[in-house]
């Protein structure tokens, strides 16, 4: 553990169990040499998990190493005074106020159908000590604006600050600013995107999912779901499919209609027989959700199907990963069930145990087998009684003999007044009942209830791992004006959990992780417009996986790699990631491929042509048929496996100008030299330079072809040329002849201008600007 002398990390977790499944201990814990600064939870029998975290008393240590050890001892006849030992070292380092900037795009959606003001949190920190004092935070944009802003932040101490965004100012399209942030401890921006949409759109969540199965045997629970969300206020129709390339995935619903108030599951399973036959090895499958009149569609769906050795030690699949009690003061809720699944072929023994504080929380039985085909059901009950009104955590927790211990994360609310039973969840296939609610009660506290991901999960890096948090206030009321944000300590991007369903108040996101880490925290903060936000946190393992990966908000033009900027239909763009490809390929013949080296990338439904493709970056072109001032999916494939999709953002154009590292403009001269700072542009000559971007032209060009030279194509938006703030007619403005996706401008250099560097910028639409770029000049 390591902390600053104010700021207290999250607290680490410690499985505990019994080498005999058949077999639970009871032991007793101790810290040894005692010391004040460090606190110890668990229960009384395995299986088990320990939470061990840092008191207050850590936040007055000095600088430096401070050690000690927590001892788990056996008080069972077959091991009485066994013992185990867990070092602890704390880290205690000083360290100036320090700003951290945990938001790394606001971006806002919504349609002319719906122009009210939305808001979201851009979240900042102080990652050092101290106080950090906040100076200003200010929007760049009319439509933008700021709302309170706390003047200082202690040490380790978050800030939810509300960004708002005002739709009826700026009409249809896609709109980008950033937020500035001025502290004691740094400055920071952060970029904001409002895309006002014509048509409605189209939402998965999650984005995809996982199963694990020993070979030779089948996934615990074959059975999965996703819902179908849109921002319509009245119902559209979609339509599942499953693609080709994976037989072991087998549709389910296959049909439905959605609104905005009252999203629908799609269902899929695993055929057990095909999968029995596979060998050990990730298998990966989609599923394609399209609907009429959406301006998303079609959106994938991304099943992954993991094939592990018979050798490899199972966990315990769970069903639901998290539970949520609702009832009024002495009135026990219905108890309610965890599924218990396993996948080997063999019978496999499970043991289960409840941890909570004033023992309200128990399950059974504490025992039991679960063999091929099969699963097992527990029961898990809350009893209230001599419970005050409040909030209760509790866990219950899972083992196989020599695995991890997966805990189902429980969640308890008292209210002061009764309630009726809280709508479960189950899978991501939700009933329509609607939420409950307390009368007389006035709500204090958020609570945030995870039930997506159990507690010491195993996440392998580069795969989609859904998170799923209900929202509560403490009167048991539903909470669906709020906004969660899960950050994640190994460094991966903070994530936005949506209202995936309003009904059920049920926030949605999918993680993908993209560093392996031997414990990782995540922590989920909910906040809500009146309320003090509220926090939970996770804990687990990511495993290092080979799979690939795309950076988000990483698909950027080609010469103006702007992130959180739009693209234009038939644009070369970059795009990063991880493990995108197996070695470094460049394709040299046209058409372009849509395949290079295994690796293809999927835009809007469309195989993109292919310009480079390396492990970490792949060059491409974003197909023409696709329309502007729409959000598209886009994912990778590498060699059969495929990325979680992320979102790109369409506009007609978006001009991105050629220039070299330094921002010098790539021009050249008539006899096709070079612009240079010892060849620079003269008075009255006439330059080429080069573009990305111009968008749509007024004739077909097909996708990776060669531009066409008999008869030339320009863009149905016409540029102009600004240099030092005057605009000038461009001469000719099109694709170049022979080449794929790359525009060009003639233009003449004007007289009269000073000796020196001029700044040059292509304007489309009003208001497509490209980047800012210089020329050496000499008159």
């Amino acid at each position: 553990m390591i902390a600053s002398s104010a700021t207290l990390p999250g607290s680490r977790t410690v499985a505990v169990q019994s080498t005999q499944a058949t077999q639970q201990i009871a032991y007793t814990v101790a810290v040894s040499p005692v010391v004040p600064w460090l606190a110890v939870t668990n229960g009384a029998q395995t299986p088990d998990t320990m939470s061990v975290g840092l008191t207050g008393a850590a936040q007055s240590l000095a600088a430096g190493s401070y050690q000690t050890s927590v001892v788990a001892t056996c008080t069972s006849a077959a091991c009485s005074g066994h013992t185990q030992s867990v070092a602890v070292t704390l880290q205690v380092a000083t360290a100036p106020p320090a700003l951290q900037v945990l938001s790394d795009l606001l971006n806002f959606a919504t349609t002319t159908t719906n122009l009210a003001p939305i808001t979201q949190s851009l979240n900042i920190a102080n990652s050092g000590g101290g106080s950090l004092a906040i100076s200003s935070v200010s929007c760049e944009a009319a439509w933008c604006t700021v709302g309170t802003v706390p003047s200082t932040l202690a040490a380790g101490v978050s800030a939810a600050i509300l960004i708002t965004v005002n739709p009826t100012t700026t009409g249809p399209g896609f709109f980008r600013t950033q937020v500035d942030i001025s502290t004691s401890g740094g400055t920071g921006s952060v970029p904001v995107t409002l895309f006002v949409a014509a048509a409605n759109s189209l939402t998965l969540a999650p984005a995809g999912s996982q199963f694990i199965m020993p070979q030779g045997g089948a996934p615990g629970d074959s059975n999965g779901a996703f819902l179908v969300t849109t921002t319509s206020t009245t119902a559209i129709t979609w339509t599942a499919s499953v693609l080709p390339g994976a037989p072991w995935l087998l549709p389910g619903i296959a049909s439905g209609t959605a609104t905005a108030a009252a999203p629908t599951s799609a269902t899929f399973s695993i055929d057990p027989a095909a999968a029995g036959k596979l060998a050990a090895s990730p298998y990966y499958g989609r599923i394609e959700i399209t609907a009429p009149g959406v301006s998303d569609s079609p959106q994938d769906f991304v099943v992954i199907l993991n094939v592990i050795p018979v050798t490899t030690p199972l966990t315990p699949q769970l069903q639901p990963a998290g539970l949520l009690f609702l009832t009024g003061i002495g009135v026990n809720p219905p108890s309610q069930s965890v599924t218990v699944y396993s996948g080997s072929p063999t019978q496999t023994g499970f043991q289960s145990s409840a941890t909570s504080t004033a023992s309200w929380l128990s399950v059974s039985p504490g025992l039991g087998t679960v063999v091929l085909g099969t699963s097992a059901v527990t029961s898990v009950s809350a009893n209230v009684t001599g419970l005050k009104a409040g909030v209760y955590r509790g866990s219950v927790n899972y083992a196989f003999a020599g695995a991890a211990v997966p805990a189902v994360n429980v969640t308890l609310i008292v209210a002061a007044s009764v309630i009726s039973p809280v709508p479960t969840t189950g899978t991501a296939t939700l009933s329509s009942l609607p939420a409950p609610a307390a009368a007389g009660c006035t709500p204090a506290a958020l609570v945030p209830a995870q039930t997506g991901l159990v507690n010491d999960f195993t996440a392998p890096a580069s795969w989609p791992t859904p998170l799923a948090i209900q929202l509560y206030n403490d009167c048991g009321s539903a909470v669906t004006n709020g906004q969660i944000v899960a950050t994640f300590s190994n460094g991966d991007p903070p994530l936005i959990l949506t209202l995936a369903d309003p009904g059920h108040a049920l926030y949605s996101g999918t993680w993908t992780p993209r560093k392996s880490a031997a414990q990782i925290i995540i922590n989920a903060e909910a906040s809500a417009p009146g309320l003090p936000a509220a926090s939970i946190q996770l804990t687990g393992v990511v495993t290092p996986n080979s799979a690939p990966v795309l950076t988000p908000h990483a698909t950027l033009n080609g010469f103006d790699p702007l992130v959180g900027s739009s693209l234009a239909p038939g644009t070369i763009v970059q795009i990063y990631g991880l493990n995108l490809a197996s070695s470094t390929t460049q394709p040299n013949s046209l058409p372009l491929p849509t395949v290079a080296n295994g690796t293809s990338v999927i835009i809007g439904g469309l195989p993109a042509p292919l310009f480079y493709v390396s492990p970490t970056q792949v060059n491409a072109q974003i197909p023409f048929e696709l329309q502007g001032n729409q959000q598209y999916q886009i994912l990778a494939q590498a060699n059969g496996a495929i990325t979680t999709p992320d979102t790109i953002q369409l506009s007609s154009t978006t001009p991105g100008i050629a220039a070299f590292s330094n921002g010098t403009i790539i021009a050249q001269h008539a006899d096709g030299s070079l612009v240079s700072q010892g060849s620079p542009a003269k008075s009255g000559e006439y330059l080429v330079a080069y573009l990305v971007g111009l968008g749509p032209v007024n004739q077909p060009v097909a996708d990776g072809a060669a531009s066409p030279s008999a008869t030339l194509a320009v863009p149905l938006a016409v540029p102009v040329l600004t240099i030092n703030g005057a605009t000038y007619p461009l001469l000719f403005a099109g694709l170049t002849p022979g080449l794929v996706g790359l525009y060009q401008m003639n233009f003449q250099v004007p007289a009269g201008l000073p000796a020196g560097t001029l700044t040059l910028s292509v304007t489309q639409n009003a208001n497509a600007s490209s980047n800012q770029v210089t020329m050496p000049y000499q008159p």
